[in-house]
């Protein structure tokens, strides 16, 4: 079972505002060049334009009986519901069988190897010390992020006896 809907997105916030800033300094470096010429109130406007959400961001296909179809799957604790794999589509599994399946794929020892500790830590202090060591940047950064790897399986959309990728 699947829905394949293209909607527009709504623009994130900090988006608007780095693209607003880069045109910004786009017309600065033509006002610097004379190719163009600014007026006193320009950087205000785009500044405060990019503060605003413009447009109609709600679907015309997906009604409010649907979102709640959708908020009653996602409460439900013995349904899972993932992206396909490689498909623009959601597939609704059994909570049970999804857990089963990825047991049966970490499983393969071919493929995975059970660790003991979490070896995050150590492996960012060996990578800060290389960087350190080997000066590759030009001013070494005080700290390298990181994050954790998480594991999900995606099951396959046309497949039903084959274990997700």
């Amino acid at each position: 079972m699947g829905l394949n809907c293209h909607m527009m997105s709504k623009p994130k916030k900090f988006q608007k505002r780095i693209e607003c800033e880069v045109l910004i300094d786009d017309v600065e470096k033509l006002e610097k060049k004379g190719d163009v010429t600014i007026d006193p109130a320009f950087k205000q406007e785009i500044i405060a334009e990019a503060s605003k959400t413009r447009g109609n961001y709600r679907s015309s296909i997906v009604e409010r009986k649907h979102i709640d179809a959708a908020k009653e799957l996602t409460s439900d604790p013995d349904i899972t519901i993932r992206r396909a794999d490689k498909a623009a589509a959601y597939v609704i599994i059994n909570t049970s069988e999804y857990l089963n399946k990825i047991d049966d794929i970490l499983s393969d020892t071919t493929k995975f190897a059970k660790i003991n500790k979490d070896p995050t830590e150590a492996l960012k202090l060996k990578i800060n010390k290389l960087i350190n060591k080997n000066n590759i940047l030009p001013t070494p950064p005080s700290n390298l992020g990181s994050s954790l790897v998480n594991f999900f399986e995606l099951p396959r959309q046309y497949q039903d006896t084959q274990a997700g990728q």
